[in-house]
């Protein structure tokens, strides 16, 4: 059975991020180190990239609940 992998430009197409900002997730500790075709291009299994989207869409859940803590601390 062939295994699907997915290249760092063709990740981030999907998940409508740069490339830039799919590494800096990686060098931040967000997500773990990509492995690397002999080439040395980052790929990215279809697991991996839920996982990609999944700390993406965590990002946005804080990013809004901390824009809704900020506007009631400021309201008081």
């Amino acid at each position: 059975m062939e295994t699907i992998e997915y290249r760092s430009q063709q990740v981030a197409l999907m998940c409508d991020i740069s490339v830039t900002n799919l590494k800096r997730l990686e060098l931040s500790g967000l997500l773990p180190t990509a492995r690397r075709t002999a080439t040395g291009y980052r790929i990215y299994s279809p697991s991996e990239i839920e996982h990609i989207r999944d700390v993406l869409m965590n990002r946005k859940k804080k990013s809004k609940w901390d824009t809704i803590k900020n506007e009631k601390t400021n309201s008081r």
